[in-house]
């Protein structure tokens, strides 16, 4: 792959690196004599020709390029391929977290969460849905971070809606991050969908085992199967203590066995007390926690952390 050609003058030696379900992720260099020629970039070469909802490459592009956070993503540069593709440069990053979080410290794994507590914070001010939450989007560049939140190709926005002006698509996520209400048709959601999959990441983070089950292990990905999942871990809901649940349009369309919710001792037995309550916190059906008090949370189990090692 390392004869693509760009239309950018500036960058050469593209290597592929890996593809999504919209669109191809290359590495380059700038070429030699040229401002940065000692840096390596990331090219993410998106196909606009076919829509894939909620994959939207220029919407994406628009919310991307106007926020400025630290723990957010930056574009160095953008340009259309002779292909007609666009492509969107920024600068590469050593690492995704599902690369390296087990090679993560427990002071390492707090920073990280509070990262990108910070930037789901700011995405929440700034009216943005990521609506892709999950750690192949989360990248670092050393093992003490900082942590970066990258691909907005799905995300929605206020002020970018895009197609989605009356009710918001429901297919987004990744695996078993999908938001739950999600998975029952519902089109009225808004932040706090990356709130829940944050709280999974952050679960899974500290415990390194898969909060709920897909089947994508299996080669079977199933959104029943993740259903069934997370009302077995969680308990299954009703309107009475989910009141949305009579709004959401597939939910009456199956009838579910019944499960007790588990104790979060028991369903993240190796994870301390107040991760445990943290993610209590946004994993659950109503009420998630906003990241601000995620964030909040984190710092004083840091400053804690800091006091017992010195």
């Amino acid at each position: 792959m390392s004869n693509v050609e760009w239309r950018n003058e500036l960058l050469e030696n593209a290597e592929y690196l890996c593809s999504g379900t919209a669109s191809e992720v290359y590495t380059s260099t700038a070429k030699k004599g040229t401002k940065g020629s000692t840096r390596v970039y990331v090219v993410k070469v998106q196909d606009l020709s076919g829509k894939r909802p909620p994959h939207d490459a220029k919407r994406g592009f628009k919310i991307l390029s106007e926020l400025r956070h630290p723990n957010i993503d930056v574009i160095e540069d953008a340009f259309m391929d002779k292909f007609g593709s666009l492509c969107i440069v920024s600068a590469y990053k050593r690492f995704t977290l599902s690369s390296c979080q087990s090679q993560l410290s427990y002071e390492a794994k707090l920073k990280v969460s509070m990262d990108i507590a910070s930037a789901l914070d700011y995405l929440y001010e700034n009216e943005i849905i990521h609506r892709d939450i999950h750690p192949n989007n989360v990248l670092l560049d050393s093992l003490d971070g900082p942590a970066i939140l990258t691909d907005f190709s799905t995300a929605w926005s206020y002020n970018c809606k895009g197609q989605e002006k009356q009710g918001l698509i429901t297919q987004i996520g990744t695996g078993h991050y999908k938001p739950v209400e999600t998975l029952f048709g519902y089109q009225y959601y808004y932040c706090e969908v990356d709130w829940w999959a944050f709280g999974i990441l952050v679960a899974e983070l500290f415990s390194q085992t898969d909060l709920f089950d897909d089947g994508s292990r299996e080669g079977w990905p199933s959104e029943l199967k993740l259903i069934n999942s997370i009302f077995k871990t969680l308990g299954t809901p009703n309107p009475n203590i989910w009141p949305a649940l009579a709004t959401f349009p597939d939910w009456n369309k199956f009838v579910f066995t019944k499960y007790h919710g588990k104790h979060w001792e028991d369903i993240l037995p190796n994870v301390s007390e107040d991760i445990q309550l943290l993610v209590s916190t946004m994993v659950k059906y109503t009420g998630r926690g906003i990241p601000s008090s995620v964030r909040e949370h984190l710092e004083q189990l840091l400053i804690e952390h800091k006091k017992t090692v010195k």
